[in-house]
């Protein structure tokens, strides 16, 4: 399966902001894989980035990895 993730954050406001360096907005890519195997499910993907556009500095992560396992009774 695939997916096509935007995520988008506004600037924060009030009076404690940080100098609007904060908000974001992107579009990561994420390709994964499901196993159904009766009582057991295993669901893993990766998020990749293909757009990016943050205001001010601020770190972000190269990609993401996720793996979940449950059992189904």
């Amino acid at each position: 399966m695939a997916q096509a993730i935007f995520s988008e954050r506004t600037s924060d406001s009030g009076s404690a902001q940080p100098r609007r360096q904060t908000g974001y907005q992107r579009l990561m890519l994420s390709p994964g894989i499901e196993f159904h195997i009766h009582p057991v499910k295993i669901y893993a993907d990766a998020e990749f980035p293909v757009f990016q556009h943050f205001t001010g500095n601020q770190l972000a992560c190269a990609g993401d990895v996720q793996l979940s396992a449950s059992y189904m009774f």
